[in-house]
């Protein structure tokens, strides 16, 4: 444990200066992930799994842009209340409830309430 104490500054600057490029360039390095290729044609994205397998250094990098951006759309007020995805104490679940509320409020209130649903890998074009 010593030895890596000692040894940080050095050990750290490498992917320092990587993140650092990374962010004044806003270009996340394409050798820090790796997708997953299922079957068929390489040069079709469909072809490959929505995951990726991100290196240990690029999840760090991830995390720093994660917080700049939502800091930056939290104290800008730029998503409304109403979005759900990538916020803290936030989930499906609370998403469905809301939806549910919502339209069995208009329901109640005589108004007509509709909805338009889309599976987006379906409607995929590539």
């Amino acid at each position: 444990m010593k030895i890596l104490k000692i040894s940080a500054p050095f050990i750290s600057s490498p992917p320092n200066y990587i993140h650092n490029i990374s962010i004044s360039t806003e270009i996340f390095p394409s050798c820090l992930k790796y997708s997953l290729f299922k079957t068929g044609d390489k040069n079709n994205m469909v072809n490959y799994r929505p995951i990726w397998l991100l290196t240990s250094s690029s999840k760090v990098l991830e995390k720093v842009i994660y917080k700049r951006v939502l800091t930056r759309f939290n104290n800008h007020n730029i998503l409304v209340t109403k979005h759900f995805g990538c916020r803290s104490r936030s989930s499906t679940e609370k998403a469905s409830y809301n939806l549910i509320c919502e339209t069995l409020k208009d329901s109640n209130n005589r108004r007509i309430v509709g909805g338009i649903f889309l599976d987006l890998e379906e409607t995929l074009i590539v």
